[in-house]
């Protein structure tokens, strides 16, 4: 399940009067939409769930992938434009005996200067802990365990490298 509570953005993101809505892309699934909110402070409260297959597959989307929001702003007609998204790492729900994942002030990137724009209240969760599952994956797969921690390090780097706040 992918929560989409509400979005805060900072003075000066959107025009007076904007009105804006989310996309969630998760996996190989079709991407879905919140509802259009004329608000600089839309509180979608808009929940999507996702009926999965536990398999190799999914486990290393999980393990490796990171699920995309993205924020647009309307314009005439049904034309929008993409203005800030958020990319967001899912791995550590592999490794919850309680797979929550609450983000209350989750960055909101700008797709043009990739400063901050704004923040959302975001939570991702699984319906049952899958961590025994991971563990027995990463066991049999010793070449996707090389794999997997190859992305962490890579986003090691990554979080190390400080973002511009803007």
């Amino acid at each position: 399940e992918v929560w989409v509570r509400k979005v805060e953005w900072k003075e000066g993101a959107l025009e007076e009067g904007a009105s804006t809505f989310g996309i969630v892309d998760f996996f190989d699934y079709e991407s879905v939409a919140t509802p259009i909110m004329a608000t600089l402070s839309p509180a979608f409260d808009f929940a999507t769930t996702y009926k999965v297959n536990l398999d190799d597959v999914l486990l290393r989307y999980l393990a490796t992938e990171s699920l995309l929001v993205e924020l647009n702003v309307t314009k005439r007609g049904a034309d929008f434009d993409v203005i800030a998204r958020s990319s967001i790492p899912m791995a550590s729900l592999l490794e919850a005996y309680r797979p929550v994942l609450v983000l209350p002030h989750e960055p909101l990137y700008s797709v043009k200067s990739g400063q901050i724009q704004g923040h959302m209240h975001v939570e991702i969760r699984l319906a049952v802990p899958v961590v025994e599952l991971y563990r027995a994956f990463l066991a049999n797969h010793p070449e996707e365990c090389a794999a997997i921690e190859q992305v962490v390090k890579a986003r090691a780097q990554e979080a190390r490298a400080d973002p511009v706040e803007g």
